[in-house]
């Protein structure tokens, strides 16, 4: 009878994106190989850095897996696949204060945001749907509230553009915003702008710091130009040309805005706002993924992760250290001073190893190759080595 593979969560929490920190459990994963153990998470997988391989062989093995959420206390396992989703949905989230411009350096969760705003930040809260009158001069970031949800207003001045843009820090009905401009003095003459996007806060993507090129954070994305030299704004939600408000505002720069939120009154579907009822078979779905994990067939999980986990070219339970080609497949220890060339693609063997593999073999409990003879054996990559060397039920292989 075939064994099921079981590996424990200290091989799966052993290894670390080297940019933001969390788990390996948002795919792509990167290696940077060569001698050292750095490794890129999908979350980071916009980030320009070093020549990174794509380690498909740790992908193979996570999707039988479920890992822990990234924010405490959540004690929430998620199924590979649905992480990054539920991370950004969860009750627990974090961000870091979007006002550290200011030297705010607080980590806040979601749901406490107005709180921080009002101990640290009261000039920077304003109400929805009332004019707010500011300095075209200066950039700003506001917190508002409606409805027992936050949105976060940025307002920019970037060379030829000026940009308004409103982030939902979670899940909301409302979709769309309108933008009113008015001269400080007059309001007979105004701007319109209408069915904007509201767009879904990203920490990473929507750093005020990467914008002005001062962010430190090694896990954002940078604020680059593009082929036209103009600002990279593609993340928020629009872009408004200076000379529209060159029109309205009044010579020391001052402006009179009016902002309003507009539900959504079609579909969420469309808007990637889920209803209630959507959230909750969602959810269901996500725990039967996470839950099935555990269940799924010996002979399928088995053979798959013995696929993983074995040498192509001896086919034996591979252990540490495990080299990997240019292209990321791997060779064991024994095979790797045998071979100049890799055997599945033919690239160049080098130095590089599979450090999350590796880890993996060392608490992995693997079954016996000879367990369709009745071999009950199970054990670690290394002591699978030793044990094959002897199993009896090899000689019945062989007969």
């Amino acid at each position: 009878m075939n064994k099921k593979f079981s590996i424990s969560e200290g091989a799966i929490s052993s290894h670390k994106c080297c940019l933001c920190g969390h788990l390996l459990s948002v795919a792509p994963i990167m290696s940077a190989g060569l001698e050292n153990e750095l490794y890129k998470c999908g979350r980071c997988n916009k980030v320009k850095c070093q020549t990174y391989t794509r380690t498909r062989l740790f992908e193979d093995v996570a999707q039988h897996l479920s890992f822990p959420c990234s924010y405490t206390p959540c004690d929430k396992k998620v199924a590979w696949g649905s992480v990054e989703k539920h991370e950004r949905d969860c009750p627990y989230r974090t961000m870091k204060c979007p006002i550290y411009y200011h030297n705010c350096s607080d980590v806040v969760r979601v749901e406490n945001l107005l709180e921080h705003f009002k101990d640290r930040h009261s000039k920077n809260i304003r109400p929805i749907d009332s004019i707010w009158e500011l300095n075209i001069q200066f950039d700003y970031v506001f917190l508002t509230q409606i409805d027992n949800n936050y949105f976060l207003v940025y307002i920019m001045h970037l060379e030829e553009i000026f940009s308004i843009s409103v982030l939902a820090t979670g899940r909301s009905k409302y979709s769309n915003f309108s933008v009113k401009l008015l001269p400080s003095t007059d309001d007979k003459f105004a701007v319109y702008f209408d069915d904007l996007p509201v767009v879904r806060y990203d920490e990473r993507s929507h750093c005020y710091m990467c914008i002005r090129k001062k962010c430190n954070e090694p896990h954002h994305p940078f604020a680059k130009r593009n082929s036209s030299g103009e600002i990279d704004l593609s993340a928020f939600a629009s872009k408004l040309k200076k000379e529209l408000i060159d029109s309205v505002k009044a010579p020391d720069g001052n402006l009179r805005y009016r902002i309003t939120l507009k539900a959504n009154e079609t579909s969420s579907e469309h808007h990637g706002q889920p209803t209630e009822e959507e959230e909750e078979k969602e959810e269901c779905e996500e725990e039967e993924l996470c839950a099935n994990i555990s269940n799924i067939p010996a002979d399928v999980n088995g053979e798959v992760l013995r696929r993983v986990l074995s040498c192509p070219y001896c086919m034996t339970y591979m252990a540490a250290p495990i080299f990997t080609c240019t292209i990321g497949h791997t060779i064991c220890n024994v095979c790797r001073p045998r071979l100049e060339k890799c055997p599945s693609c033919a690239e160049p063997l080098g130095r590089s190893r599979n450090y999350a593999l590796e880890e993996i073999t060392k608490d992995a409990r693997v079954p016996c190759q000879y367990d369709s003879k009745g071999c009950t054996f199970a054990g670690s990559t290394t002591k699978m080595y030793i044990h094959e060397q002897e199993c009896s039920f090899s000689n019945l292989l062989r007969e």
